[in-house]
C-alpha cells in the first residue's frame, strides 16, 4: 500500500482505493454502482474492517461528511469562546477592570447558546467564510 495525494490508502500495483476493494470484496460482494461510495463510520481511513466500511449513494455520503465537519466547526468554535472566556476572567482577577468582567459574562453566555442553536454558528461561520474571501 501507499498514500495518493488525499493521504487515502491505494494499492501500489493497481493505484485502486484500498477501502474500496474492501467494501466490495466483504461488504457488499459486487464492484460498486456508478454514484455508489464507501465511507468509513469511524472517520478512519486506515481502518478497512467490514463494519466500519459503509456503502451510501455520493448524495447520502456528502451529506454525512458536510454534517460531520460542520459539528467539528461548532466544537472548535465553542473551544475558543470557552478559552476567550478563560483569559478574559483571569485579567479581570488581576486588574478589577468592569470592562472585562463583562466581556466575559458575554464570551460565557455566547459558550452556553452555542450547543443550543447549531444552524446559527454555522450561518455566523458561513458568513465570515465569505467576508474573509472577498476581502
Amino acid at each position: 500500500m501507499e498514500l495518493n495525494k488525499y493521504g487515502y490508502p491505494i494499492w501500489k500495483d493497481s493505484k485502486n482505493f484500498v477501502h474500496i476493494s474492501q467494501a466490495e470484496k466483504h461488504v457488499v460482494g459486487r464492484k460498486l454502482k456508478e454514484g455508489e461510495e464507501v465511507h468509513h463510520v469511524d472517520g478512519d481511513k486506515f481502518n478497512f474492517d467490514k463494519d466500519n466500511l459503509i456503502v451510501l449513494s455520493r448524495e447520502d455520503h456528502h451529506k454525512i461528511e458536510r454534517n460531520m465537519w460542520e459539528y467539528k466547526n461548532i466544537i472548535v468554535v465553542h473551544v475558543i469562546v470557552i478559552l476567550l472566556s478563560y483569559i478574559f476572567l483571569t485579567s479581570y482577577l488581576k486588574t478589577k477592570n468592569i470592562y472585562l468582567i463583562s466581556l466575559t459574562l458575554l464570551f460565557l453566555l455566547f459558550a452556553l447558546v452555542i450547543p443550543l442553536f447549531p444552524r446559527f454558528l454555522r450561518k455566523i461561520l458561513f458568513t465570515l467564510r465569505i467576508l474573509k474571501k472577498n476581502n
